[in-house]
């Protein structure tokens, strides 16, 4: 019993911190009112297991209309380079990371501090390497991973949606 309430404290005074290029990735992508969760997604299995095939059914949401520069993209993703580094990121999410509201201040995001009932929208820390970065999305009814390429400007763009699953209320 002491452990847990030694390691629960430990990992509430050890929240991770966003770096700068992961703030700018976030603000691209939530230019629009957004509500989030203050603390990041810890969830591991969106970026594990995917494959070709996999990914171009559950591409929706694309500025890419022609399906080779729709292909061009999977094969980005599924580069065994790429997929070693997100799978090491993602591993490494142990901890939540604080959002802090001063540097989303030029996005849409509303930051919420209590989720008492879980329902309020989370994301991962986004993951960058190179020019790309993928956001995982999850809330009660949807998950999804927002690919997002960085521009010649220096400037995050949302490319794509890859939506993992959706439920649709009347």
């Amino acid at each position: 019993m002491i452990s847990i309430t030694l390691f629960g404290g430990w990992q509430s005074k050890s929240d991770r911190k966003l770096n700068d290029e992961q703030y700018n990735v976030l603000n691209g992508l939530f230019k629009r009112e957004t509500i989030l969760f203050q603390k990041t997604s810890t969830n591991k299995s969106w970026g594990y297991y995917h494959t070709e095939d996999w990914l171009l059914e559950k591409m929706d949401l694309c500025l890419l209309e022609n399906e080779n520069d729709r292909k061009k993209i999977v094969k980005e993703l599924m580069n065994s380079g790429f997929q070693s580094n997100l799978k090491s990121h993602i591993s490494n999410q142990i901890i939540p990371s604080q959002i802090e509201e001063l540097k989303t201040k030029n996005s849409g995001i509303k930051l919420i501090k209590k989720d008492i009932t879980g329902t309020v929208p989370r994301i991962s820390a986004p993951f960058i390497l190179e020019d790309k970065a993928l956001v995982y999305y999850e809330d009660p009814l949807e998950e999804s991973i927002f690919y997002l390429k960085k521009d010649e400007s220096g400037n995050w763009e949302w490319i794509c949606k890859f939506t993992l699953f959706i439920v649709f209320v009347d």
